[in-house]
């Protein structure tokens, strides 16, 4: 299985649109490039501006947020990603190349998935995310995160990871 990573190569022509567009949202935000990958990833407080961004979304607002979503996914296998974002492989990969615009139906889940990435890199480290997808949840009746979200139980994952946030927790 590949990773969003081994998907995204090399910057060029055809991943330059996708990473362009979604830099330019954030260029007054927090965003470091990493020489060494093609992909960006954000701090924390670019990722709450993304997350505050997302509400009323416009065109460049959702090509920011899905940008941030992917860059705490780098680890996920490129086929997860797409069931998480609710999108055929094929069409993410249309959607990050600049080829279609993202739909507004996707302003919802987006959401809940970037607070549910946000929650979980409060309690662990980025790539753990995917370990963490693949894993049976009790609360999530023994189904793991990825299998709960593919059977429209997003709400529900997002819940499990905010009582990770709660004090008690533990």
């Amino acid at each position: 299985m590949r990773t969003l990573e081994q998907d995204l190569g090399e910057v060029d022509a055809t991943t330059a649109p996708f990473l362009e567009s979604s830099l330019e949202a954030f260029n007054r935000s927090t965003t470091r490039m990493a020489a060494s990958h093609p992909h960006f990833i954000l701090d924390a407080d670019a990722q709450k501006k993304a997350h505050e961004l997302s509400k009323g979304l416009g065109a460049q607002e959702r090509m920011a947020l899905l940008g941030v979503i992917l860059g705490k996914l780098v680890d996920v296998p490129f086929d997860d990603v797409a069931v998480l974002v609710g999108m055929k492989a094929k069409r993410l990969t249309r959607v990050m190349h600049g080829e279609e615009q993202i739909p507004k139906l996707f302003d919802r889940r987006w959401d809940m998935l970037a607070e549910m990435l946000e929650n979980l890199g409060a309690v662990l480290r980025s790539e753990a995310t995917g370990r963490w997808l693949g894993t049976p949840i009790p609360r999530l009746e023994g189904r793991t995160p990825l299998d709960a979200i593919q059977r429209g139980g997003l709400e529900a994952v997002v819940a499990v990871t905010r009582s990770y946030l709660d004090p008690s927790f533990g």
